[in-house]
């Protein structure tokens, strides 16, 4: 009996260690995806976010060929225009276009039998567009209130459109 007691006494000690183990690999793990990466304001962005955005990415087109500082750049570039655009108090509502947006590229993606190594949030990916759609409507209006000044041809302004 006491030996009965002795083994269920290690059985229970290396499961608590072995826990423990799970637990500290887990947090690490877990702190590692939560790693802030940059600030705007008081929001903050971390890798898990960054991680989101490839996914967007790749959703919208391949960004298996981008490399991860032109991603984070263009993340950070992309949420400097939208909190511009939401210090303007700018109440636009623009959720058809988005879901018109969404839904051409999940019909193109499905049309060429793509394939997602990751489930698709359509939430987080509107939320990606929407924030992609008001940088592009924000650069827009200020190369129509610059095109005056511009020394150059219709064509190469069609260009830059």
């Amino acid at each position: 009996m006491i030996m009965n007691l002795k083994i269920i006494n290690k059985f229970v000690f290396y499961n608590t260690i072995l826990f423990f183990f799970i637990l500290l690999n887990f947090k690490i793990v877990n702190s590692l995806e939560n790693r802030i990466i940059f600030k705007i304001n008081d929001q903050v962005f971390t890798l898990f976010d960054l991680e989101k955005r490839k996914e967007y990415l790749d959703f919208v087109g391949s960004s298996k060929e981008i490399d991860d500082s032109i991603v984070l750049n263009d993340f950070v570039s992309a949420n400097i225009f939208f909190e511009y655009y939401k210090n303007t108090n700018n109440e636009i509502n623009y959720s058809n276009k988005l879901e018109e947006i969404y839904s051409n590229i999940l019909a193109t993606n499905n049309q060429n039998n793509k394939i997602y190594k990751y489930e698709i949030n359509k939430e987080l990916i509107l939320e990606n567009i929407k924030i992609d759609f008001i940088k592009k409507i924000i650069l827009k209006n200020i190369l129509n209130s610059s095109i005056s000044k511009i020394n150059t041809s219709n064509e190469e302004i069609d260009l830059l459109y």
